[in-house]
Parts: structure tokens; sequence; C-alpha cells
């Protein structure tokens, strides 16, 4: 199965375990028990519904909920990346 961990996040009612089927990261909601988003970076963090995660180009992104949405991952979120200089990336 290999090496699996679990790390809290900034703010909200989740947990960050990876890894999760093909992904590096998940968010567990641990009110549902169920997992809402996915990342194939495990650089993620969660501030209330407010994501912020590695992009697969070694930048940022911020992935922010429309109003009053649950946090899953949808097109109907707005998402904000910039990509970084060579020195600054973040690597897997």
């Amino acid at each position: 199965m290999g090496t699996q961990w679990m790390d809290s996040i900034s703010r909200g009612n989740h947990l960050l375990i990876g890894p999760m089927r093909d992904n590096a990261a998940a968010l567990l909601d641990t009110s549902t028990g169920k997992i809402t988003a996915a990342f194939k970076m495990n650089a993620v963090d969660l501030h209330d519904q407010t994501v912020a995660s590695a992009s697969a180009s070694g930048g940022v992104s911020k992935i922010v909920p429309a109003r009053n949405a649950l946090l899953v991952l949808t097109a109907s979120q707005r998402v904000y990346s910039i990509d970084l200089p060579a020195a600054m990336r973040m690597t897997r």
C-alpha cells in the first residue's frame, strides 16, 4: 500500500490525506467522512472555503468557490494561478 499520511489544514473541518487513488493529496471532510477534493500535487492548504495548491507547472493556484457553494471543485469556481520563476518552483 505504500506510505500514507495525514495533516491538518489552516482552518476548517477537513483533513489533508494522501496519497488517494491516482492523486497525491485529497481533502477529507471530517463531518461527513467524504472526500471533497483531490489534487495531483501534495502541496495543498485550505482556509475555510479557499484552497491554495501547487499547480502541475510548479506555480501556485488559489481556488475560491462560488458563494454559498460546498467545497467540491467544479467549473463554477474561480481559479487564480501564477507561474513562479524556475528557482522557486515546487517539485514532486
